[in-house]
């Protein structure tokens, strides 16, 4: 479809245009409704192999899940109140605001229901709905808050307790090259692959010799003593 320009219209006849087509379409929509309700009545949805009036507007008609189901709702309910219809085609009550009333028109009080609803917003209609149908007040409640870790002056609680390091770090090895102590990766309790003590010793001893014989500086030996040994 091709979208014509309205540029060239002066502002009061665009606006005059306007209001024409919304009238136009108020006394559509009450056309549609007046169709679906009489559709629905004679069930003429099973002939087109559809199981309910929703599935037939969804499936048939195209229309969308929401727009079926508030249809559907206001044109049941027209047939019953045909003053419903009035208010749509005249402007005082629009689709959404007639689907809100539909649950809660009856013979007795119809009429003034739909006059004290006329040219109301969404949020005033229901408070006027609330005040003419109020919920009961939800039962107090309370449910069980499961206990929170914290941690006191003395530490952290058993609930929060943090597990102790393994006992065991790593091996101790020694670098070929500089002499230098480092530990390398290690898993398990094998404390076979730990040097004896007079061995550490040697390792020691040999450090300090080749710490005296290239004269490195206190603070670089001990930089070298962390590397680990590749």
């Amino acid at each position: 479809m091709q979208v014509r320009s309205l540029s060239h219209l002066a502002d009061h006849v665009l606006l005059q245009a306007l209001r024409a087509i919304v009238v136009n379409d108020r006394t559509v929509t009450v056309e549609l409704l007046i169709h679906l309700a009489e559709v629905d009545e004679r069930k003429l949805y099973l002939p087109a192999a559809q199981p309910s009036m929703y599935l037939y507007c969804v499936n048939e008609l195209r229309m969308s899940e929401s727009s079926a189901l508030k249809r559907i709702h206001v044109a049941r309910a027209a047939r019953k109140f045909p003053a419903l219809l009035d208010a749509l085609a005249e402007g005082r009550l629009n689709l959404t605001a007639a689907a809100m009333l539909a649950a809660h028109l009856g013979p007795e009080n119809a009429a003034s229901l739909i006059r004290a609803a006329s040219h109301r917003s969404k949020s005033e209609l229901q408070h006027l709905l609330a005040e003419l149908a109020p919920r009961a007040d939800v039962p107090a409640s309370l449910m069980p808050v499961p206990p929170r870790a914290s941690i006191g002056a003395n530490g952290p609680s058993d609930s929060c307790a943090i597990p102790h390091a393994p006992a065991h770090v790593g091996n101790i090895g020694v670098s070929a090259d500089s002499g230098a102590i480092g530990v390398s990766a290690f898993r398990g309790p094998d404390t076979s692959a730990m040097p004896s003590a007079a061995a550490f010793g040697l390792l020691t001893e040999s450090a300090h010799s080749a710490t005296a014989t290239h004269q490195i500086p206190a603070q670089a030996h001990r930089a070298a003593a962390l590397t680990p040994v590749i």
